[in-house]
């Protein structure tokens, strides 16, 4: 079985960057960029110290791997100008592996983290899950996986879909409530770092309580005059979010004591 040791990227956003960054480090060599934007291309091939690639390049004939780190939007039809016989991997997190039950040698590279081309990422950290149409393409998927991450596991396209759901309640749904007070304490002249202690002592929790036994609050206590007062001071979304959210906590509490 031959191992990945070429691949070329297609997409130029915050995983590309990344993925792009950690493959180099790990001495793996990016044969070229593949980019809508040819000012982007060119920016991250010149940072890859690779080249921008055409559709017609011969170099996707000789890759070990393309993978593709675009939207959901238009991954199908970014995947369907790749040689059906050149394995393919996407990035995605929501999309089945059976929406290409047509291709040979498809395949998830999903890394569960949240990325950013400005900032540099612990790859050894983050969970990469793979899967793949057949076990000897999985099992190079695999070992490419474990050059940059500790944590590498074989997860179904229900699995993913269920990972991708909690990690948007995690992570995206978690930065949005970061944003609202951000902008409740900038409403009233009130700097949003005093909640930065508070914020990652919250993590920090975690690592040895569950999320349930690290709750609290008012409506944990159903504290109904706390929240009344607190209701007072809010409308639109953030008064609809803070209802919501509360009645939440509250009913999950009541269902544990039952």
């Amino acid at each position: 079985m031959k191992n990945i040791e070429e691949i070329i990227i297609a997409g130029t956003g915050n995983v590309a960057h990344r993925l792009g960054q950690e493959f180099v480090d790990k001495s793996i060599r990016i044969k070229g960029i593949y980019g809508r934007n040819k000012l982007k291309s060119r920016l991250l091939a010149d940072k890859l110290n690779t080249r921008v690639l055409e559709k017609t390049d011969e170099d996707f004939l000789a890759a070990d791997l393309i993978i593709v780190c675009v939207s959901d939007s238009v991954l199908n039809e970014v995947i369907g100008q790749f040689p059906n016989t050149v394995p393919v991997v996407f990035t995605s997190g929501g999309i089945s592996l059976k929406d290409f039950n047509g291709r040979q040698n498809i395949g998830v590279f999903y890394p569960l983290q949240t990325l950013s081309k400005e900032h540099s990422t612990d790859f050894s950290k983050i969970p990469l899950l793979i899967e793949s149409d057949n076990k000897t393409f999985e099992e190079q998927l695999l070992i490419l996986g474990k050059k940059i991450s500790k944590t590498v596991r074989i997860t179904s396209s229900e699995e993913r879909l269920h990972l991708h759901i909690a990690a948007v309640f995690a992570n995206n749904f978690t930065n949005h409530l970061f944003a609202l007070a951000e902008k409740h304490l900038k409403s009233h002249g009130i700097p949003f770092y005093l909640l930065k202690p508070l914020i990652e002592e919250t993590v920090a929790k975690l690592e040895y309580l569950t999320p349930d036994q690290a709750q609290t609050g008012p409506a944990l206590r159903s504290d109904t005059k706390v929240m009344e007062k607190h209701l007072e001071q809010l409308e639109g979304d953030m008064h609809n979010i803070y209802e919501i959210l509360s009645a939440s906590i509250l009913s999950k509490r009541k269902k544990s004591e039952l």
